[in-house]
């Protein structure tokens, strides 16, 4: 759902003006024709089969998508941390393809099909990115983790990886590189335009010289870290939104807030500003979010149900116009791990 945002320009205006009760809209046509019947990529990547046989391919370019600047018909994709399914167990998680490097690809509307034309493979600073979770961050009990049990196809234990990251969002710099926003940090990773990393931001760097996300990111819910991700007109600041609301102070509070952070960036000074963004309910989260110009955005609001489904029909999915110019800034000048306090309360 994340790959309206960024591409299909006509699909998401019309959404966006139809948020605006009394519009009376005129048709889009789209700038090219897509295939009315879906057709599968050719060369698909074979991840793992089943005992059936039945492939398991590609691993998903769902966690977003970003037009190739200056190239029309042209697109990142991003993956997230690969297949996985639910265990036996509390919070067992089978990696299906254990091994699998989250990454970016170039795609092409070619005809009726989308051509995939250039594979990013994502490396960390010991290795290839993976899917697997974080360890434990020293010294600060629950951060960077999940809480999952990672399992193999066999039921044995993966251990955590420092080169584990779950993909959100995805924004192209002035200069071709990439910023990728992750939920198991948070963090936000700068790539080259090779896929090799240039610098991760955590809230969790010990060094005040660096820059780092504020401290208050620490206490994001597992799974609800930052899902959306793009870069500002100017070029050089990011504006990185939570798919939930923290836990902050705790996660009961988390639980039943609607209050959803958006942070703007500069990772060359560390200057950063923060909103709220106020969900529907408790039941929906955001996926992805669009720079529309220096204060506007569009975001990807939805539930967690699949579009058709017979047990928990997908019944949300909107696209939301937002403007912080006349929004409070809540980002804390002292860097708490509570974020800024209100009388007292977070």
């Amino acid at each position: 759902m994340a790959l309206i945002l960024r591409s299909l320009w006509a699909v998401t205006l019309l959404m966006a003006q139809a948020c605006e009760q009394g519009n009376d809209l005129q048709p889009l046509e789209p700038e090219y024709p897509y295939p009315e019947v879906y057709v599968p990529l050719a060369d698909q990547d074979v991840l793992a089969r089943n005992r059936q046989g039945t492939a398991v391919v590609n691993g998903g370019y769902g966690a977003s998508m970003e037009a190739v600047p200056g190239e029309e018909g042209a697109f990142y994709m991003l993956t997230n941390r690969g297949p996985v399914a639910g265990g036996t167990g509390a919070g067992e998680k089978v990696f299906i393809a254990k091994r699998f490097n989250p990454h970016i690809a170039k795609f092409k509307l070619a005809g009726d099909s989308m051509r995939l034309v250039r594979k990013i493979t994502l490396t960390m600073a010991t290795g290839e990115a993976n899917g697997i979770p974080n360890p434990q961050v020293e010294n600060m009990p629950g951060a960077g983790t999940t809480g999952e049990i990672a399992l193999d196809t066999l039921g044995r234990i993966i251990e955590p990886s420092p080169n584990g990251i779950d993909p959100g969002g995805l924004a192209v710099a002035p200069d071709g590189s990439f910023w990728v926003s992750e939920e198991y940090g948070p963090s936000l990773i700068h790539f080259s335009s090779g896929g090799q990393l240039q610098e991760k931001l955590t809230p969790f760097e010990a060094d005040p010289e660096k820059t780092a996300l504020p401290a208050v990111f620490t206490r994001r819910r597992p799974h609800g870290g930052m899902s959306g991700l793009t870069m500002m007109p100017d070029g050089k600041t990011l504006a990185g939104i939570m798919e939930s609301p923290l836990n902050n102070p705790d996660a009961g509070v988390g639980t039943a807030s609607r209050n959803v952070r958006l942070l703007l960036l500069d990772p060359e000074t560390g200057e950063n500003a923060q909103y709220i963004y106020r969900l529907l309910g408790t039941q929906t989260v955001v996926c992805e979010i669009q720079a529309l110009d220096s204060t506007s955005f569009l975001v990807l609001e939805r539930d967690a149900g699949f579009p058709g489904g017979t047990s928990a029909p997908g019944l949300y999915k909107h696209i939301y116009k937002i403007d912080i110019s006349g929004a409070t800034d809540i980002s804390d000048a002292e860097n708490r791990l509570t974020g800024k306090l209100i009388n007292g309360k977070t």
